[in-house]
């Protein structure tokens, strides 16, 4: 996996490229895949709850608004902080 997330229950979200190997990529539209499921623990199998292939564009535009969103975040945390 490429990227992954998880909370404190062991719950994940991950992204990965949808291809085992890069240079066989004939198409951008299926290219990224992100998965959401749950790790039950070390050597455990894992529980996966919902599968998604996007394109790069929109993985892109997917990542650009949770930077956005965490930009908005900490800013508003920033001000609640001067007060």
């Amino acid at each position: 996996m490429l990227g992954i997330i998880k909370d404190n229950e062991n719950h994940y979200v991950s992204c990965e490229c949808s291809y085992f190997e890069l240079e066989k990529i004939e198409t951008l539209d299926e290219a990224i895949l992100f998965e959401m499921g749950k790790n039950h623990g070390w050597g455990s199998e894992q529980e996966i709850f919902d599968c998604i292939n996007v394109s790069v564009s929109d993985a892109r535009k997917f990542a650009k608004m949770i930077l956005e969103i965490c930009e908005r975040i900490e800013v508003a945390n920033a001000k609640n902080q001067i007060k």
